[in-house]
């Protein structure tokens, strides 16, 4: 008796699990990655026009404080960039 009970809990628990994994799974697949105005000062574009000087100056030449551009610097794009620094703040 106490099984049949339990069982049934379980299996909507483990439903609504999947459910929402394979939402979020779709969501990420489809979505767009949201670029702010200030994202060509942590990007470089390779247009002249469009790049404000070296990402990483350790002398003061980088448009940033080098800690973000040199963590964004590891990553080839936008998703990427993105994608690190969600995994960067769930973690830490």
């Amino acid at each position: 008796m106490v099984r049949g009970t339990l069982r049934f809990p379980t299996v909507l628990i483990a439903g609504l699990f999947t459910l929402f994994l394979v939402a979020r799974v779709a969501i990420w697949f489809r979505a767009t990655v949201f670029t702010a105005p200030d994202t060509l000062s942590y990007a470089l574009r390779g247009d002249s026009t469009l790049d404000k000087g070296p990402l990483v100056s350790l002398t003061g030449h980088a448009p940033r404080l080098w800690g973000t551009s040199l963590f964004y610097a590891f990553f080839p794009n936008d998703t990427a960039r993105t994608l690190a620094r969600t995994a960067a703040d769930r973690c830490c």
